[in-house]
């Protein structure tokens, strides 16, 4: 019944029928489930698609436990259900998230040389930036994009770059405060003297308060 509403919903070009459709699946969350825990990987994008929206329809209780799939979108910002994952994530909440982020990007640390993919990066470093994404987000996971600049500074790869802005974006996201981010920004500066990534870094070190920097004069003067 339910890979048949599913179906139906994909191949629905009426929004009002794919709507109807989707309200109707709510009424089967136990099979809806059953979909994401036995099926999910190897149903096409559109169907976890829909089925991110009639999650987003259902109790807080079946999206938490549904994270290991939204996390799993989340990692693919082209996926089209990358915003009503956004959205759910967002409900559930930075309490039981943030540990799927961090560990989700100290996983991609620790295989980057091997894989050479920034989608994972990408994906979650573009919901945390979102202006709609509480800041609290981002805070929480700024120890984390703290040790995955220090990660991209040691590997100092020039293809690193789009990685590196998608965590200045973060850092720049969980507000100028965060003072033990100061020495990782100064390296950059240095290091990408001259081009966006260094110019970045040194308007990032600009906002923070004077006080706040008076201990790294000798490399700010």
């Amino acid at each position: 019944m339910i890979e048949k509403l599913l179906t139906s919903a994909v191949k629905s070009h009426d929004t009002t029928d794919r709507e109807r459709l989707i309200q109707q699946m709510i009424h089967f969350p136990e099979d809806v489930f059953r979909l994401l825990r036995k099926q999910f990987v190897v149903l096409d994008e559109m169907r976890q698609a829909i089925l991110m929206k009639v999650l987003r329809q259902m109790s807080l209780q079946k999206k938490v436990e549904a994270l290991p799939h939204l996390i799993e979108i989340i990692q693919k910002p082209d996926h089209p259900g990358w915003s009503e994952a956004v959205n759910i994530l967002i409900e559930v909440g930075p309490n039981l998230v943030v540990p799927y982020f961090i560990n989700t990007l100290l996983t991609y640390s620790n295989h980057n040389q091997e894989n050479k993919q920034e989608a994972p990066l990408r994906g979650i470093c573009c919901m945390l930036r979102l202006k709609k994404v509480d800041s609290e987000y981002a805070r929480r996971c700024a120890p984390t994009i703290n040790y995955l600049l220090i990660r991209l500074e040691n590997i100092n790869d020039p293809e690193s770059g789009p990685e590196l802005h998608f965590l200045l974006d973060v850092i720049e996201k969980a507000r100028i405060d965060l003072t033990y981010i100061i020495p990782n920004l100064i390296v950059l500066a240095q290091l990408y003297r001259g081009n966006h990534i260094g110019a970045r870094a040194r308007q990032l070190i600009e906002q923070y308060q004077r006080e706040d920097k008076n201990d790294y004069s000798f490399y700010l003067n």
